[in-house]
């Protein structure tokens, strides 16, 4: 196919193309006609003069003639006002597309995705265990700021403050959610004249606690019960002084229903503790505080990033009293909160120790230590069969945060290595190897900047 294509171009210092064919403009003798070489602005002249039969003017005409295929392109010349663009023979190529036109064909496109593809499939494997661990990092140091965080709003309020640490209903043993929460106001009845009887309960008594029931009182020979929901674990103060009595039983769903009169407390007497309502009379009475378990707060929850998680197999307190380390296991469903006072230190610790007193409160005296690694590697400690040679405590790349029970003090710190590489064993469960590996954490050795 012959196509034309022309172009009013300023003869100035833009190159026109060479090969082209120039003949005068509308009006002049179309047999002058002549090759333009590639010329620059100063000897444009001598193609502008009448010496050389062209009209006298700062403008020609460049007529083009070539067989193509595919639409023109733009020739370096630059066009006129509203002209249309043309094409160079020399840079239009063989198929039939112009240099400038800067496209791309599908054929190319599908072998450089291919290319693309074929990098990510090689670099992506290499790159997960780096992810990973960079993930337990971010856990780490996330679950530092949160503990941080509610430590520092104790001790702005004056009340206590702490995080619950959630475990997953499928999981027990590990936890990706924690939670911020408070200490409720103490309830110490309706009226000014409240008052409470505790009277000893011998047939539900034993050799490590003393069982007793509460009974409310308005006024002088006028029951009444709580004005508000009373909960397991609450804890009963009689006198404002004295060992608290922690209510052990409730309704079906965990809760005392408004109203309630009489309520069923319990009080840890394991360490030789004689509670003064445990001798005749075998009752006592008198003004009441209840000093209620921790709510939630409005602080946004924290979840970690998968496969990060809190590992309560191996979390607790250090060192681990004999025989078994105090860790945080698998018993029940209910969550571990760890509570921090006005000053700033470890207030007390709700929790299931697995040591036959179940979900109670415990006052720390030694560091706790979360483990913080892998959702795949939660294992029972206790595991003999040999089947999980990987677990959380044998993969140095996970990390402990440990906190100063005294201080309050929080840091990230790396495992300790403890020469254990093996399935864990009922051996482990005894404690050397656990201690062992929270040598940094107990220290408070933070692991800096990684």
């Amino acid at each position: 196919m012959r196509e034309t294509a022309r172009l009013h171009c300023a003869v100035s210092a833009n190159a026109c193309p060479e090969g082209a064919t120039v003949r005068p403009a509308k009006g002049a003798a179309l047999e002058r006609t002549a090759e333009i070489p590639r010329f620059l602005g100063p000897t444009a002249q001598r193609f502008s003069s009448p010496k050389n039969g062209w009209p006298v003017g700062p403008r020609i005409t460049l007529e083009w003639r070539r067989v193509f295929q595919g639409r023109p392109g733009n020739a370096g010349c630059p066009p006129s006002l509203g002209e249309p663009t043309a094409f160079s023979p020399k840079e239009f190529r063989r198929t039939g597309r112009s240099a400038a036109s800067g496209g791309m064909t599908l054929v190319e496109l599908l072998v450089v995705l291919s290319i693309i593809l074929m990098l990510a499939a090689v670099t992506l494997p290499r790159l997960k265990p780096e992810m990973d661990r960079s993930r337990i990092r971010e856990a780490a140091r996330s679950i530092q700021l949160y503990l941080s965080s509610a430590r520092n709003q104790a001790m702005a309020t004056g009340r206590s403050c702490g995080v619950m640490i959630e475990r997953l209903s499928a999981e027990p043993g590990c936890s990706m959610s924690l939670t911020q929460v408070e200490t409720p106001v103490r309830y110490g009845g309706d009226t000014t004249t409240s008052f409470a009887t505790v009277a000893y309960s011998s047939s539900l008594s034993s050799a490590v606690s003393a069982a007793c029931t509460i009974t409310l009182y308005s006024a002088p020979g006028t029951q009444a019960g709580a004005s508000l929901i009373l909960h397991a674990g609450d804890q009963v103060q009689i006198g404002y002084q004295g060992s608290p009595i922690t209510l052990a039983v409730s309704g079906s769903n965990g809760a005392y229903p408004v109203g309630t009169k009489q309520l069923l407390g319990v009080v840890d007497i394991s360490h030789g503790e004689m509670p003064p309502w445990t001798a005749p009379p075998y009752t006592i009475s008198g003004p009441f505080n209840i000093l209620r378990m921790p709510t939630k707060s409005a602080a946004a929850s924290l979840q970690l990033p998968s496969p990060a998680c809190i590992d309560l197999m191996w979390s607790g307190f250090d060192p681990p009293p004999p025989p078994a380390p105090s860790t945080w296991g698998a018993y029940d469903d209910n969550p571990v909160i760890i509570m921090f006072g006005p000053n700033g230190s470890v207030d007390k610790i709700y929790a299931n120790t697995g040591n036959g007193n179940g979900y109670t409160w415990m006052r720390p005296t030694t560091p706790i230590c979360l483990l913080v690694g892998r959702r795949d590697e939660v294992v029972d400690p206790v595991d003999t069969a040999g089947t999980n040679a990987k677990n959380n405590l044998n993969d140095f790349t996970n990390l402990w945060v440990g906190i100063n029970a005294s201080t309050g003090m929080i840091v990230v710190t790396d495992l300790a290595a403890t020469g254990m590489g093996a399935p864990p064993t009922a051996a482990l469960y005894s404690g050397s190897v656990l201690q062992q590996s929270r040598i940094f954490a107990r220290q408070s050795d933070a692991m800096g900047g990684k």
